[in-house]
C-alpha cells in the first residue's frame, strides 16, 4: 500500500528511516531559507521577497491589511526593514503546509529594533518551491508600542 503525505510527515517527524533525525521536506526548507534570507540590507529584504514568494502571495498579519501580491506586501514592509534575526523553536509540515513556531527580532538598518523576542507562529504554504500564502499569528502590542525595549515604549536600542 503506497505511503500517503500524512504518513509520511509522521514518519520523518518520527525518525524511522531516517537514523532518528527528523528530514525537512523540499516546502520546510523553502520557508526556513525565506525566513533566514531577509537581511542585512532593505534590498536583501526585497530580494528575499521576490525569490521566495510567488507573484500572487497573500500575506496576513494580525491588525495589518491582508496584502495581496508583492507590490502590496512591499508597501507594508517598513521602508527601513533591514534585517530578521530568527530562531526557530519548531517547524512542522504536512504535504505543502509548513507551520512555524520562532522568535524574531526585526531590525532596522541603523541597527534599532522594530520588535524584539517577537514571538510569532506562521502558517505557510507553498506551491511549485515558492511561498503564495504567509500568515503570521504574534501579540500586536509587540509591534505597537515601537519595539519597546525594558518597558519603555519608543526606546531605541541598538544591536551590533
Amino acid at each position: 500500500m503506497p505511503e500517503d503525505e500524512s504518513t509520511a510527515a509522521v514518519r520523518r517527524v518520527a525518525g524511522r528511516g531516517s537514523g532518528g533525525v527528523a528530514v525537512p521536506n523540499d516546502s520546510e526548507s523553502v520557508v526556513r531559507a525565506f525566513l533566514t534570507a531577509l537581511g542585512p540590507t532593505p534590498a536583501a529584504v526585497r530580494g528575499a521577497v521576490e525569490r521566495f514568494l510567488t507573484d500572487d502571495c497573500v500575506w496576513e498579519n494580525p491588525g495589518s491589511p491582508v496584502c495581496r501580491g508583492k507590490s502590496e506586501i512591499f508597501s507594508l514592509l517598513p521602508p527601513d526593514f533591514a534585517r530578521l534575526a530568527v530562531r526557530f523553536r519548531h517547524i512542522a509540515s504536512s504535504g505543502d503546509t509548513v507551520l512555524v513556531e520562532r522568535v524574531e527580532d526585526m531590525l532596522r538598518l541603523d541597527g534599532t529594533f522594530i520588535a524584539r523576542d517577537l514571538a510569532v507562529m506562521g502558517a505557510f504554504d507553498v506551491r511549485d518551491g515558492r511561498i503564495s500564502a504567509w500568515r503570521d499569528y504574534f501579540d500586536i502590542t509587540n509591534l505597537i508600542n515601537g519595539g519597546a525595549v525594558d518597558g519603555t515604549p519608543g526606546a531605541r536600542e541598538t544591536v551590533a
